[in-house]
């Protein structure tokens, strides 16, 4: 396949500094009250500013001129039953009626 590191991406650093790969920072951190350390992994920054600026234009958008029932119906374009599909939500059982 002739994969090769390139040296203006590639960033050698130790765990306890932390990295940012594919929008998680995963960095190493001490239980507090233990002296074990753990490794943690938070949403970075540059996703989550990413991810509210999305929010942000999505509020700026919205026409709020508009009675409250069609507001909800609206709402639920943008986030609906289908977005969040996994977990242990997704699995519920078959209706009876």
């Amino acid at each position: 396949m002739g994969l090769r590191l390139s040296e203006e991406k590639t960033l050698i650093t130790h765990i306890d500094d932390g990295l940012v790969f594919l929008g998680w920072h995963i960095q190493r951190h001490r239980k507090r009250g233990t002296d074990r350390h753990y490794i943690y992994t938070y949403h970075s920054r540059k996703a989550v500013k990413a991810a509210m600026d999305k929010v942000r234009t999505w509020c700026r958008e919205l026409d709020i001129n508009q009675p409250l029932d069609a507001l909800l119906l609206n709402s639920t374009g943008n986030c609906g039953a289908g977005a969040h599909t996994s977990g242990p939500g997704s699995r519920t059982p078959p209706s009876t009626t």
